[in-house]
């Protein structure tokens, strides 16, 4: 069967639109994959039974052969490996082409990669310009700035390709997008990964009202705009500069353009200065003026000057545009605030470009990433600087960082450019970002875009190219400014609450259509669609680890050098591969870098090389079946990979020094990863993803050491409720070496094992690591060094007093005392040594007499033994000469009556001394 026949089969079964001919020619007999098939839906988890084989024995440029053999060497389409698809996500159409799988849906095309398993996703809306080259070669160019290149078998395949491609990326209605479908099969069972709730306040105005503390006395909440019949392009609600009336206001917004009036959108707590934003004047050549419109104005330095009595602030109107073009526009009726006629003010032009130089700068950009020789080493950063982008991102950098330091130092501001819609709004939420940190937490930032541009009319739809075919407005001015807001990022990791995920995310979801928050110009439009939509704060949230910085440190301060050399590619959005490669062993754990591909008819080659190779030659040329991407092409950061390196089949030269390895086997499954829940390719950082592991690890080992300090606490508890032994047997406690650290309720010391002292401190040492709320017993608490003073009597330490000023500790309730509320020591038998310890006053009091068994009666050998020295004494002194007789027994009585009162004092002392210490001598007063 030749290719025209099989073709015309597969459009006759098209028109039926069944998978039978009348004729019963069935759909598994007809490689239907290769041809046109008219955009047939074919359910989810309908098989398949057909596939291409391609012929890498022909010629590049000829037509496919076509065959249903089993014994290709390129998996069937049912084999691919499986995806999560979205709710209310069906397959439109299947195709192989040299190298890849391609399957599209109605929300997205999916190119499955047959050499090493990568996966690449576009949606359908993202799509911006395709390119038929070669006859055989679809380029795909997308509006984030990627490019794809597909290599079809045959001529037919790829026009029909290129055609289909062409008019899903049409769309002529807004209500042509993939959110309303998603909105009404999303459920929460399938759709678990988004919240309950949008996450954001319902009103902004008043929950900003609240949050920055407005005076009533000169601002208010208007409602003038209440049913946008007012302004079409602004919010419901406003906050308004008080004391002028809604028919002078009417007045002054006559003369903006697009009626689009100067609004108060933030205020300064500490200065007070405020921050407002409006479209230029209509002065025109004439330089017309507007009495209320300067009597607005003016009310901005009526009200700064009742904070500052003397020298009021001057009000800066901040110009985004050139002078040369604000002049230039008085051609077109519009032009700039007269100084002489708006008193107190100033006027300032930032030289920002308009939407078309931003948007030539940004194509220029997606082409040097896209050509082939764009990397050259030569000319590098002379094509880049070529471009502009970073002079651009630059530009509007230090015009947020300006603004934001004229309201820092207590002026107040008003920002306009043109239309007030696209440059304002990069400025004012730059500015918002720069000086309040609410802003940089992930509601803050949510918070911030629905307000200055969702609300505030930026036109979406016409910027993005949602609807219609008006190239003219097209413009990435929105992606420009989350650029701005990375390069913030990128140098101030521990700033923001949000992460590079979450940038990403926003980045690619202004133009993927699922989420209906980016599909209108103005929020009036958004209310008269009557379907409702999924907004994407219910992904983009805390709730979403992936977009959490968990480097996250609230308060920290922004470091804003925008030197040129600080300014980076962003090459994470603009140039990174999609393709992935996976490997069962993991190589490095770092970022992957792809270099150039392109293919070869015999060898399906894939290369990759790590960050730190990057001032090595890059190779030229180097095959993966066939599937080119523009980010392959031009080394773009493999941030999307899992922390893999290379991985291929073939034998390929690898530099020295290089730990890529080799896939040897493939896990279908493993495909599912790298597709995230929103259905596009997972984005992996590598040090988000390794704080995470950290975070987890110290969670395991505080859960082990609260284990493990819960044991020893209940070991503690035994002890502590354990009888105590009587005072018969307390001596052999001491002689066996047990030494608990216990102490009863009568003050008693007894000693336990040199074990259980270890068991004791090794648990206190667990429980100060987790911080347990319940405390020890006293004993193990240690030295309170910290004190400064008595804590008994409140006498202050000298710290170089060797006397009554010294610090002091009693050894039995561990307080911090000095010499005067601690005289006494109390003998302590510890190991089989006594030892002396220093008791405070308190504790000595409520010491009790702990006399060993058979104390009463080595009192009496004591006393027995005291006067049979006194009598022995008598007798010796009787036996003196006769001379001295008299005096000598007189004084022998004298002395052996001394003698034995001194010894009967020693025995008493001997037997006090275990009443007033327990196992102890006699407590030792001071000295």
């Amino acid at each position: 069967m030749d290719l025209l026949k099989i073709q015309e089969q597969s459009r006759e079964l098209s028109s039926f639109g069944s998978s039978s001919h009348p004729s019963g020619i069935s759909m598994a007999k007809v490689t239907s994959q290769a041809m046109d098939i008219g955009g047939q839906i074919t359910p989810l988890g309908s098989p398949i039974n057909s596939y291409v084989e391609i012929s890498t024995d022909q010629p590049s440029g000829m037509t496919g052969k076509v065959e249903h053999g089993t014994e290709s060497s390129a998996p069937p389409i049912e084999a691919l490996p499986p995806i999560n698809w979205l709710p209310g996500e069906v397959v439109a159409d299947t195709a192989a082409f040299v190298g890849c799988h391609l399957v599209q849906t109605n929300f997205r095309l999916c190119i499955f990669s047959k050499a090493d398993q990568s996966v690449a996703v576009i949606p359908l809306m993202n799509i911006e310009c395709l390119d038929l080259r070669d006859l055989i070669n679809v380029s795909i160019s997308c509006k984030d700035g990627r490019v794809y290149r597909i290599t079809a078998p045959s001529y037919e395949l790829a026009m029909t390709w290129h055609r289909k491609l062409l008019k899903c990326s049409n769309r002529s209605k807004t209500e042509d997008a993939f959110a309303w479908t998603f909105a009404e099969f999303c459920t929460k069972d399938n759709c678990d990964w988004l919240a309950d709730e949008n996450g954001i306040d319902s009103d902004l105005c008043q929950a900003e009202w609240k949050r920055l503390d407005y005076d009533p006395d000169h601002f208010t909440i208007s409602d003038i705009n209440k049913n946008f019949d007012f302004v079409e392009t602004y919010p419901s609600r406003l906050v308004l500069l008080k004391n002028i009336k809604d028919e002078e206001i009417r007045e002054a917004a006559d003369f903006r353009f697009l009626k689009r009036f100067p609004v108060v959108v933030w205020k300064s707590k500490e200065t007070k200065a405020i921050l407002l934003r409006s479209s230029q004047p209509r002065a025109g050549i004439l330089s017309w003026r507007n009495n209320k419109d300067e009597k607005y104005l003016k009310l901005i330095s009526e009200y700064m000057a009742a904070y500052h009595k003397e020298n009021a602030p001057r009000t800066i109107i901040m110009d985004a545009r050139s002078y040369a073009a604000a002049f230039a526009n008085r051609a077109k009726g519009g032009g700039y605030e007269i100084t002489d006629y708006y008193p107190g003010t100033e006027t300032l032009f930032l030289g920002l470009p308009n939407i078309h130089h931003v948007r030539y700068a940004f194509i220029q950009l997606r082409n040097l990433y896209s050509t082939p020789g764009g990397n050259d080493p030569n000319t590098y950063f002379q094509n880049l600087q070529t471009t502009s982008w970073l002079q651009y991102t630059r530009q509007l950098l230090l015009a947020g960082c300006q603004c934001a330091d004229v309201l820092q130092n207590g002026n107040s501001v008003l920002v306009h450019c043109s239309d007030g819609w696209d440059r304002t709004s990069q400025i004012v939420s730059l500015a918002k970002l720069m000086v309040d940190d609410y802003y940089k937490t992930i509601k803050g930032f949510c918070e911030l875009i629905t307000r200055e541009w969702i609300e505030f009319g930026h036109k979406f739809s016409d910027r993005n190219g949602v609807s219609g075919n008006d190239a003219n407005e097209r413009s990435p001015i929105f992606l420009q400014w989350i650029d701005a807001v990375w390069q913030l990022f990128s140098a101030n990791e521990t700033s923001f609450e949000f992460n590079e995920n979450f940038l990403l995310k926003l980045a690619q979801h202004s133009y993927s259509g699922l989420f209906g928050n980016f599909l209108f110009n103005s929020s009036r439009d958004s209310n008269n669609m009557k379907k409702n939509s999924i907004s994407i704060w219910r992904f983009l949230c805390l709730q979403n680890e992936s977009v959490v910085n968990h480097l996250y440190k609230p308060g920290a301060p922004l470091e804003l050098d925008f030197s040129i050399d600080r300014i980076k590619v962003w090459k994470t959005c603009y140039c990174n591969a999609d393709f992935l490669n996976l490997s069962e062993n993991t190589a490095i754990a770092s970022p992957v870098r792809q270099d150039f591909i392109s293919s070869s008819p015999k060898d399906n080659i894939s290369i990759q090389k790590s960050k730190s190779s990057e001032s090595l030659n890059s190779i030229e040329q180097s095959s993966m079946g066939g599937f080119h991407t523009e980010s392959n092409i031009m080394n773009g950061i493999g941030e999307h990979a899992l922390d893999t390196s290379v991985i291929s089949e073939s034998t390929v030269p690898v530099r020295q020094g290089s730990r890529h390895r080799s896939q040897k086997e493939k896990d279908p499954n493993k495909v599912k990863e790298l597709i995230d829940s929103d259905g596009l390719v997972r984005f992996f950082d590598k040090i988000q993803i390794r704080v995470l592991e950290k975070d987890k690890e110290h969670k395991a080992e505080i859960s082990k050491a609260q284990v493990e300090a819960d044991l020893l606490k209940q070991k503690l508890e035994d002890v502590q409720n354990s009888s105590i032994p009587e005072c018969a047997n307390r001596q052999r406690y001491a002689s066996e070496g047990i030494h608990d650290n216990k102490r009863n309720s009568c003050g008693r010391v007894y000693s336990t094992s040199e074990e259980s002292e270890q068991a004791l401190s090794h648990a206190y040492s667990d429980i100060s690591i987790i911080e347990s709320s319940e405390a020890l017993p006293p004993l193990t608490t240690g030295y309170s060094m910290e004190s400064d003073r008595c804590e008994i009597c409140k006498k202050s330490f000298s710290k170089f007093s060797i006397s009554d000023a010294r610090r002091h500790h009693c050894r039995n309730c561990w307080k911090t005392v000095c010499e005067t509320c601690s005289p006494n020591l109390f003998h302590v038998v510890n190991n089989g040594h006594g030892v002396k310890e220093r008791v405070c006053n308190i504790c000595y009091i409520n010491m009790e007499v702990a006399i060993p068994e058979g104390i009463d009666s080595l009192a009496d050998d004591v006393s027995t033994c005291s006067d049979s020295t006194t009598t022995n004494m008598k007798t010796s002194t009787c036996s003196v000469g006769n001379g001295s007789s008299t005096a000598n027994t007189s004084s022998g009585s004298s002395s052996s009556s001394s003698s034995s009162n001194e010894n009967r004092h020693r025995s008493d002392t001997f037997v006090n001394g275990f009443r007033n210490g327990g196992l102890a001598t006699t407590p030792a007063v001071k000295g």
